[in-house]
């Protein structure tokens, strides 16, 4: 996404739920996220941005239901926030609108 791009999705994202892809499993978790109109999707399925205590939320949850998977942990803890304060966690983790 170029500068002029990411400047003007900060005020045009849309509040809505999350829940990773779970078949079958009643106990997935919900997140509060943001999407970009012009990027909802990644091969159909949700491209979530989180605020910082949704962000905090997700990894921990991975941490205690993920293993000991401590290199991937470490990828999703050194995603960076844009430039409108959101961490983008989509095009590459399977999420569904809850």
């Amino acid at each position: 996404m170029n500068i002029v791009a990411e400047i003007q999705s900060h005020f045009i994202m849309k509040p809505f739920k999350v829940t990773l892809y779970c078949e079958g499993d009643e106990g997935c978790p919900i997140f509060d996220a943001f999407y970009d109109p012009t990027n909802k999707h990644w091969n159909g399925w949700q491209n979530p941005y989180f605020d910082k205590s949704n962000r905090d939320k997700f990894i921990e949850w991975t941490r205690q239901n993920g293993g000991d998977d401590t290199e991937y942990i470490n990828e999703l803890e050194s995603i960076k926030p844009t430039l409108n304060g959101l961490y983008y966690f989509g095009s590459s983790i399977v999420w569904e609108e809850a």
